[in-house]
């Protein structure tokens, strides 16, 4: 148990600024089949590419960080620090984040729960960065 009664905690640091979810994603066109196997075609929600990077990066950094064997037996505490270049809403960052720590550690973001710390703004590209600390409740 650490000094906030969680039984478990671990952090790192993802590096730039968190895509703001108002602007992840964009409309594509996908082609299908349909249940008689003719072809269609149809719209639908992508991913922008700038966020799969980000994600990528984080999973990776998120997956180093994570402590062998680590599986929660129910909800997390998701603390995050916010040292950002531009103003964005905090709650726009979220989306990407949980996405790349789900991606790390196999465990459904639906567990977890989000706690932003603090966001402060007006730093240099390459000094923007996110600090995640992982608590089991």
């Amino acid at each position: 148990m650490d000094d906030q009664g969680y039984r478990v905690s671990w952090s790192f640091t993802i590096p730039g600024q968190p895509p703001s979810v108002n602007k992840s994603y964009r409309i594509t066109q996908q082609d299908g089949l349909k249940k008689d196997g003719s072809p269609y075609t149809y719209r639908t929600l992508s991913k922008r590419k700038e966020v799969l990077d980000y994600q990528a990066v984080a999973a990776m950094v998120c997956r180093t960080a994570k402590p062998r064997g680590w599986k929660p037996a129910g909800f997390v505490v998701v603390e995050m620090e916010l040292f950002m270049v531009r103003h964005v809403d905090a709650d726009n960052t979220i989306k990407a984040i949980f996405d790349s720590i789900e991606a790390a550690t196999g465990v459904n973001d639906k567990w977890y729960l989000p706690c932003v710390k603090s966001a402060q703004v007006g730093f240099k590209p390459q000094t923007a960065c996110v600090k995640v600390t992982i608590r089991e409740a």
